[in-house]
């Protein structure tokens, strides 16, 4: 699907963009990915450029000083979201990348059905600490 859309919109298959976003999450998806292993170098030196990735890389949303008034995320050709949507943080930068990113992809449980934290949605912040401790 992603070559398919290489092709149609005419973008280098060689090397394109790509955005990392982390939301409420474990970073165990951000893990997964490091466990690619070796195989994941040549594909980040020759085939990737990372202009997003706060697990990563020092990246502040509002400049790097806080002089920005507005959240910005680079554009790129592929985003792809991990975590769980869980204040309006999250909301705003979820809807910067959707904006900026041509192919938006959630990535993990957290990032399709909220995740272990969607649990605490029926019974509520109190009553889950009741149930683990």
């Amino acid at each position: 699907m992603i070559s398919d859309f290489l092709e149609i919109s005419g973008i280098d298959k060689r090397r394109f963009s790509i955005a990392l976003e982390w939301l409420g999450s474990c970073s165990g998806c951000e893990i997964a990915i490091l466990n690619i292993g070796e195989a994941l170098v040549p594909l980040i030196t020759e085939a990737l450029d990372i202009v997003h990735a706060p697990v990563l890389m020092d990246h502040k949303y509002f400049g790097q000083t806080g002089e920005g008034v507005t959240l910005t995320i680079p554009d790129a050709v592929v985003g792809i979201v991990t975590g769980g949507v869980s204040n309006e943080e999250h909301v705003e930068v979820l809807e910067e990348m959707r904006e900026k990113c041509q192919i938006l992809i959630a990535l993990g449980t957290c990032a399709t059905h909220g995740g272990l934290p969607a649990l605490m949605n029926e019974k509520g912040f109190r009553g889950g600490l009741e149930d683990i401790f």
